[in-house]
């Protein structure tokens, strides 16, 4: 009776899976239409969308960077058909025998370019008539145009993304031909200014011709365009900077002081940044990369001075903070002698004179004296590097931490350095004096420079620089990094006083040939020795006086004194930001038309 019941169950149950496969087969292959469908297309082609890019404005919404939309035409040579040449030439603007050479003198198969910028207007002919020339395809292209020829190092540019590029993208979102940034805020906030990609299926029959997206587009996935990016730069002082360093190399950095954002940044000689955009990008790449003057080297954040004369600023703090009384006064007569046979020449002014006026004309052997002092021969090891520990602390020999790419560090030696050059202890203040002045071996960024000036018109602090203001509305203020150098804020206010007497002391100061009353300017010129040619011209400085608004760097190779290039270049570009505008015209169309490197 088991074995019969047994049976029975097996017999049913084989009887049902039968019935249930019988129904599934009907369902497959009569009912189901769109599976039939789908079975007589033999393509379900995944389309992926490029997003737009984010678009790039200045500080008062001036558009800098925007997307511009082409195309291109491609064909792969084993999958042409028959097709009318005339009709393709005719639609994508060639001549019928460039067609015909294109193909025939293509000897691979991989995807060959055949036409390229069409715009959207001239797009909509192809698109409609492409089905009828099989092997041929087209490719949606985002180039990135720009409206200012200005600002191209800090911009940057986009390219292709190369092999290691994908290969090393943890989140798989680059495939060969995207596009990724490259350099300056493009490659800084690539992340979110790319977007996200969209996608489709499209049903594509066996000639391949698309019929209709897959699922009615259930499955398709929109783009998601890039995050806009409001920067700190103003465009228009931007373009003014790189006015007044036409035909010189250098650089310039304009800093908003309580707030660290870099309203002005440019390395000099510079180039167009739609040079970079289009088919002729990697044409143009070459020539800028040959080009002797280097104009795709970021002087601002890469270059690295002796900061000469600037840096007195910063010996002059560390003094005060070594107990140095601001009222001594010491003597100069054409320079410090160092050595019985050997002086440190300096210019001829009023002798002997204190530290504000040893500022304000910037006196080389009042700071070799305070050097001295400084740096104590019988500790010199010790006492060296507890100077050297008090320059790291103005952001010079360390690396900065501003919200930029590549910058570089300067650097301020240790005893060690010298040690191994003299022997232990066989060297002392004299030996390395070019230190008092910002000469030797000292270097320093144009940025650290600029970050210099910040610290004394905020007396006692910098905010890293940055040059996002906002991305896609979010205020971007909390995440900056606030900088304290603890010394007495009264070094500070004696120190202002020298920078400022530089601009209204008529008898001895460097800049009071470029004195506007109603800026009230602060300011320290440099003049830095160069062993391949004329001096460096260098300015650190800010204005006005009360609640300072813009702080600047400038270095203008080879352009001498401090006073003579540097300093009047600072001068406009303060004038042009606070006032709106330059009334001195004569003096701004000299520098603007005056070439010194070439």
């Amino acid at each position: 009776m088991i074995k019969n019941n047994r049976y029975i169950i097996i017999k049913y149950v084989i009887i049902f899976s039968f019935f249930i496969i019988t129904i599934k087969l009907f369902d497959i292959q009569i009912v189901n239409q769109e599976l039939k469908k789908y079975a007589k297309n033999n393509v379900i082609r995944k389309k992926i969308f490029q997003p737009n890019r984010g678009l790039i404005y200045d500080r008062n919404n001036q558009l800098l960077v925007y997307n511009q939309i082409e195309y291109e035409i491609y064909f792969v040579k084993d999958k042409i058909e028959k097709f009318d040449t005339t009709l393709l030439a005719h639609l994508i603007k060639k001549e019928k025998i460039y067609i015909k050479n294109k193909i025939e003198k293509t000897k691979n198969n991989f995807p060959q370019l055949i036409a390229s910028k069409i715009d959207e207007e001239n797009f909509g002919p192809i698109q409609e008539s492409l089905f009828m020339f099989p092997g041929f395809y087209s490719e949606k292209k985002i180039n990135r145009k720009y409206n200012y020829k200005y600002a191209a190092h800090t911009l940057g540019y986009i390219r292709e993304v190369n092999e290691n590029e994908i290969k090393n993208d943890s989140n798989s979102f680059y495939q060969a031909k995207d596009v990724i940034g490259a350099n300056g805020i493009e490659k800084l906030y690539e992340n979110q200014l790319r977007g996200e990609k969209g996608s489709e299926l499209i049903l594509v029959d066996a000639n391949n011709i698309e019929q209709e997206k897959y699922r009615g587009g259930l499955l398709d996935v929109p783009s998601l365009k890039g995050k806009d990016i409001i920067t700190t730069i103003d465009i228009n002082l931007q373009q003014y900077a790189e006015e007044l360093m036409y035909g010189k190399k250098g650089s310039v950095i304009a800093i908003e002081p309580n707030s660290g954002e870099i309203l002005a940044i440019g390395s000099f000689p510079s180039y167009d940044p739609n040079l970079l955009t289009g088919l002729n990008r990697s044409e143009n790449y070459n020539k800028l990369i040959k080009d002797k003057n280097k104009p795709l080297f970021n002087r601002s954040i890469q270059g690295e001075y002796p900061p000469g004369s600037t840096f007195k600023t910063i010996n002059s703090i560390i003094g005060l903070d070594y107990g140095l009384n601001p009222n001594k006064k010491y003597k100069c007569n054409y320079g410090f002698m160092f050595t019985k046979k050997n002086k440190l020449k300096c210019h001829e002014h009023k002798s002997p004179i204190n530290l504000e006026e040893a500022i304000a004309t910037s006196c080389n052997s009042y700071f070799c004296y305070m050097f001295k002092e400084i740096v104590n021969d019988n500790y010199v090891d010790s006492t060296f590097n507890k100077w050297k520990e008090k320059v790291n602390l103005f952001g010079i020999g360390v690396q900065d931490k501003s919200h930029l790419l590549n910058t570089r560090k300067g650097f301020v030696p240790k005893s060690d350095y010298y040690n191994k050059i003299y022997g232990f202890k066989n060297w002392k203040s004299s030996t390395v004096i070019s230190l008092a002045i910002g000469q030797g071996e000292l270097l320093a960024t144009p940025l650290q420079l600029c970050n210099i000036a910040c610290i004394i018109a905020n007396k006692g602090h910098y905010i890293s620089p940055h040059i996002a203001k906002k991305i896609e509305n979010q205020n971007l203020n909390k995440d900056r990094l606030k900088n304290t150098i603890n010394f007495n804020k009264d070094y500070f206010d004696i120190i202002e006083k020298g920078m400022r007497s530089a601009f209204t002391n008529k008898k001895m100061g460097s800049c009071q040939h470029i004195e506007i009353p109603n800026l009230q300017q602060c300011g320290k010129t440099g003049t830095t020795q160069n062993p391949h040619g004329e001096d460096h011209s260098m300015f650190i400085g800010y204005a006005p006086l009360e609640k300072p608004q813009i702080a600047i760097s400038v270095i203008v190779e080879e352009g001498g004194w401090g006073a003579q290039w540097a300093a009047p270049i600072a001068s406009l570009l303060m004038e042009k930001y606070l006032n709106g505008y330059v009334l001195r015209k004569e003096l701004s169309e000299y520098i603007c038309k005056t070439k010194i490197n070439e």
